[in-house]
């Protein structure tokens, strides 16, 4: 759990060793911002690779490039809905994944969304709902072959949403991901089988030639998680943020530097990351997360 706010060490680190040095003729006080240095450097070094990573450019759109939004909507605000049904309608990309989505939400989204069509759902009471939707004016670049419920590991209650779509004659998997939230010793445990599942699953499907895979959701986990790091190295996948920054997306309510990225989008080496941003809040306590795919 304490490996998740590194952001948060880092900063207290930095004014800490910035008000030792500002001390003035405290030699102690100088040592101790010496010592820092160490900690520092450690943060610094896991939290760096997110700002590093394939080179992107913004301009490299149209022709075989993918645009998905991921939002976590909230079960236990029936307010909420409507502001993001609204958010969503005005946005213009090729799918909408949801998660959270209860049998009355989904309702609300088919009414609501008039930009927008469901491909494939399944709406839950509790917080394992899900639903992928596309565009009425999708590419015709783009063509849905099916979908289906899997489930990661086999025995785990959460149905995940995987649909199949060619896009530049290349076969393109994409399945909601959402683990479990790290609340205790059993959670964190259980949050590793799911993690190393999706990992193992990723693995098999890459092995076929001529085809690509993305994994996007709410991984309750940051990408400097020992967890999480080994997951993305065991998947074969790529991280989307890997260039692009911090782009935090929990807690929505937090000011910037308090909150942490625990929504992702993964894809294998076969796609490149264009674009990736974090959207508006949404009346949910994630930040949608937005990604631009491109075939290499």
């Amino acid at each position: 759990m304490l490996e998740h706010p590194r952001p948060q060490y880092a900063l207290v680190l930095v004014i800490a060793i910035l008000v030792s040095l500002l001390v003035p003729k405290r030699r102690k006080a100088k040592r101790w911002s010496l010592i820092w240095l160490v900690p520092l450097t450690i943060n610094l070094c896991l939290i760096y690779p997110v700002f590093i990573g394939s080179s992107h450019n913004s301009r490299e759109t149209g022709t075989n490039s993918l645009k998905i939004v991921h939002a976590t909507l909230d079960r236990t605000n029936p307010e909420q809905i409507a502001q993001a049904i609204e958010y969503l309608e005005n946005q213009q990309v090729d799918l909408i994944s949801l998660i959270e989505v209860t049998p009355e939400y989904l309702t609300q989204l088919q009414f609501g969304l008039k930009n927008y069509r469901v491909i494939v759902a399944e709406p839950k009471k509790n917080t394992h709902g899900s639903v992928w939707l596309a565009s009425v004016k999708l590419s015709p670049q783009i063509e849905f072959r099916d979908s289906e419920i899997i489930h990661l590991p086999a025995k785990n209650d959460r149905p995940l949403l995987k649909i199949t779509m060619s896009l530049g004659g290349k076969e393109i998997i994409l399945v909601s991901f959402q683990a479990i939230r790290p609340r205790d010793r059993h959670t964190v445990a259980y949050q590793k089988v799911e993690l190393a599942a999706l990992a193992n699953w990723s693995r098999k499907i890459l092995e076929s030639p001529n085809q690509e895979l993305v994994a996007i959701g709410d991984y309750n986990s940051t990408p400097w998680y020992g967890y999480f790091r080994k997951m993305l190295s065991d998947s074969g996948l790529v991280n989307s943020q890997s260039g692009f920054g911090l782009q935090p997306t929990w807690h929505a309510s937090l000011p910037f530097m308090l909150q942490v990225p625990i929504n992702h989008c993964l894809h294998s080496s076969g796609l490149h990351t264009i674009r990736r941003w974090v959207g508006k809040d949404i009346g949910s306590d994630h930040l949608p997360l937005f990604v631009e795919l491109r075939l290499n």
